[in-house]
């Protein structure tokens, strides 16, 4: 008997979870995903190629100014958030911390 025999792994369980709607989070997670999307926003709206050492530091720090942040996330964080809005086909609440919900 193989492995695979013993353990059947169902392709349901190894798809990613919906995120939740935006109104059923709460007041403290909203403000984490407007947060959130402020830094990619700022990130997606660099021009092309301008993703170099002062651009990047430049446009997050705008962004922390704005948002009240005194230490702002890294780029590969920024990065992530930005691969996580596009792979749940733009939906905002997916930016959430789920672990903390």
């Amino acid at each position: 008997m193989t492995q695979l025999e013993l353990f059947p792994v169902q392709s349901d369980s190894l798809a990613p979870a919906d995120p939740p709607a935006l109104s059923e989070l709460t007041e403290a997670q909203r403000a984490r995903v407007g947060r959130r999307l402020a830094y990619v926003q700022a990130l997606e709206g660099l021009p092309a190629g301008a993703c170099g050492a002062d651009a990047v530091p430049a446009a997050f720090a705008a962004v922390g100014r704005e948002v009240d942040d005194v230490k702002w996330p890294s780029l590969r964080q920024v990065r992530r958030w930005q691969r996580l809005l596009r792979t749940s086909g733009g939906q905002v609440a997916a930016l959430a911390d789920r672990r903390r919900s």
